[in-house]
């Protein structure tokens, strides 16, 4: 008869062997996943976002309204705006 049972002197593997053997484990998975994981990921421009066009209806006197769409309209820079700011709320 063939005895399949592990002797009850030998030992496993270390804690320490264990970790590494994990952690190649899960990088190369990681790998595999990029590798295939690329090919359905569109290739992002590197520039940042585009200006958005903001349109508001300002039907009052409000300064500070005005102020506001100079500056996202780029009419102000922002040390202009900061500036401005300060003056309308004081």
């Amino acid at each position: 008869m063939i005895d399949n049972q592990i002797e009850p002197n030998s030992r496993g593997m270390s804690p320490a062997v264990a970790t590494i053997v994990l952690i190649i484990f899960a990088i190369l998975l990681g790998s595999l996943v990029m590798a295939f994981g690329s090919d359905y990921v569109e290739n992002l421009p590197d520039e940042g976002p585009k200006k958005s066009t903001v349109c508001v209806k300002i039907t009052g006197q409000d300064p500070l309204k005005q102020l506001q769409v100079n500056y996202l309209e780029g009419k102000l820079s922002k040390s202009q705006y900061i500036a401005k700011e300060r003056q309308l709320l004081r």
